[in-house]
Protein backbone atom coordinates (compact mmCIF):
# COMPACT_ATOMS: atom_id res chain seq x y z
CA UNK A 1 0.00 0.00 0.00
CA UNK A 2 3.11 2.19 0.77
CA UNK A 3 4.17 1.88 -3.10
CA UNK A 4 1.02 2.76 -4.22
CA UNK A 5 0.39 6.03 -2.27
CA UNK A 6 3.85 6.65 -3.13
CA UNK A 7 3.61 6.11 -6.94
CA UNK A 8 0.50 7.98 -6.92
CA UNK A 9 2.33 10.86 -5.06
CA UNK A 10 5.27 10.85 -7.57
CA UNK A 11 3.06 10.94 -10.78
CA UNK A 12 0.70 14.16 -9.43
CA UNK A 13 4.54 15.69 -8.63
CA UNK A 14 6.02 15.38 -11.82
CA UNK A 15 3.01 15.50 -14.32
CA UNK A 16 0.71 18.89 -12.54
CA UNK A 17 2.40 22.24 -12.95
CA UNK A 18 -0.38 24.29 -11.32
CA UNK A 19 0.37 25.60 -8.01
CA UNK A 20 -2.21 25.87 -5.30
CA UNK A 21 -1.51 27.83 -1.80
CA UNK A 22 0.35 31.07 -1.29
CA UNK A 23 3.66 31.57 -0.09
CA UNK A 24 4.97 34.20 2.27
CA UNK A 25 7.90 35.67 1.49
CA UNK A 26 11.07 37.65 2.97
CA UNK A 27 11.20 41.34 1.59
CA UNK A 28 14.49 40.49 -0.06
CA UNK A 29 13.44 36.92 -1.19
CA UNK A 30 12.96 36.32 -5.48
CA UNK A 31 9.26 35.13 -6.12
CA UNK A 32 9.16 31.61 -8.11
CA UNK A 33 7.84 30.96 -11.26
CA UNK A 34 4.14 30.11 -11.40
CA UNK A 35 3.42 30.99 -7.53
CA UNK A 36 1.21 32.67 -5.78
CA UNK A 37 3.05 34.94 -2.96
CA UNK A 38 3.11 37.71 -0.27
CA UNK A 39 5.52 39.61 0.56
CA UNK A 40 5.83 39.66 4.97
CA UNK A 41 6.55 43.62 5.16
CA UNK A 42 4.64 46.74 5.92
CA UNK A 43 4.36 47.99 2.29
CA UNK A 44 3.08 44.63 1.14
CA UNK A 45 0.16 44.64 3.68
CA UNK A 46 -3.21 43.24 2.03
CA UNK A 47 -1.57 41.99 -1.06
CA UNK A 48 -0.97 39.05 -3.04
CA UNK A 49 0.98 38.07 -5.75
CA UNK A 50 2.01 36.28 -8.72
CA UNK A 51 5.02 36.00 -11.21
CA UNK A 52 5.58 34.70 -14.34
CA UNK A 53 6.03 34.54 -18.18
CA UNK A 54 3.58 37.36 -19.54
CA UNK A 55 1.31 34.62 -21.66
CA UNK A 56 0.61 32.79 -18.58
CA UNK A 57 -0.18 35.93 -16.70
CA UNK A 58 -2.40 37.61 -19.30
CA UNK A 59 -4.56 34.21 -19.25
CA UNK A 60 -4.91 34.07 -15.05
CA UNK A 61 -5.90 37.79 -15.46
CA UNK A 62 -8.59 36.96 -18.18
CA UNK A 63 -9.89 34.11 -16.20
CA UNK A 64 -9.70 36.20 -12.83
CA UNK A 65 -12.32 38.87 -14.59
CA UNK A 66 -14.25 36.57 -15.53
CA UNK A 67 -16.93 36.62 -12.49
CA UNK A 68 -17.15 40.60 -13.40
CA UNK A 69 -17.45 40.21 -17.29
CA UNK A 70 -14.31 41.92 -17.69
CA UNK A 71 -11.66 41.54 -20.10
CA UNK A 72 -7.91 42.37 -20.57
CA UNK A 73 -9.12 45.83 -22.93
CA UNK A 74 -11.08 46.84 -19.97
CA UNK A 75 -8.54 47.43 -18.21
CA UNK A 76 -6.77 51.22 -17.36
CA UNK A 77 -3.43 52.46 -17.14
CA UNK A 78 -2.18 53.28 -13.32
CA UNK A 79 0.49 56.30 -13.47
CA UNK A 80 3.31 53.79 -14.22
CA UNK A 81 1.50 52.35 -17.55
CA UNK A 82 0.11 49.55 -15.91
CA UNK A 83 -3.05 47.95 -16.78
CA UNK A 84 -5.51 47.47 -13.82
CA UNK A 85 -9.28 47.01 -12.49
CA UNK A 86 -10.55 47.85 -9.80
CA UNK A 87 -13.69 44.84 -9.01
CA UNK A 88 -16.14 45.28 -5.99
CA UNK A 89 -15.70 41.65 -4.14
CA UNK A 90 -19.74 41.80 -3.14
CA UNK A 91 -18.83 41.26 0.21
CA UNK A 92 -17.54 44.97 1.85
CA UNK A 93 -14.22 44.83 -0.11
CA UNK A 94 -12.70 45.90 -3.22
CA UNK A 95 -9.72 44.64 -4.62
CA UNK A 96 -7.53 46.05 -7.69
CA UNK A 97 -5.90 43.94 -9.61
CA UNK A 98 -2.35 45.16 -11.35
CA UNK A 99 -0.95 43.35 -14.58
CA UNK A 100 2.68 44.77 -14.41
CA UNK A 101 5.05 43.46 -17.72
CA UNK A 102 8.60 43.17 -16.71
CA UNK A 103 11.70 42.82 -18.10
CA UNK A 104 12.18 39.77 -20.59
CA UNK A 105 8.82 38.54 -21.07
CA UNK A 106 8.06 38.47 -17.40
CA UNK A 107 5.18 39.72 -15.76
CA UNK A 108 3.10 39.97 -12.53
CA UNK A 109 0.10 39.92 -10.98
CA UNK A 110 -0.59 42.33 -8.06
CA UNK A 111 -3.65 42.07 -6.38
CA UNK A 112 -4.45 44.24 -3.21
CA UNK A 113 -7.60 43.87 -1.16
CA UNK A 114 -9.58 46.92 0.81
CA UNK A 115 -12.42 47.26 2.97
CA UNK A 116 -14.97 49.59 1.22
CA UNK A 117 -15.82 52.65 3.43
CA UNK A 118 -19.30 54.15 4.49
Amino acid sequence: MKKVVLSVLLFFALNTSAQVGVLTLGEKDLPYYGQWYTVDAKDYKNQVLYFDKIDIVDSLVTELLKPWELELEDGEKDEDGDLYWLVDNGNGFNSSIYLVDLEDGDAQIIIVTSEIEN
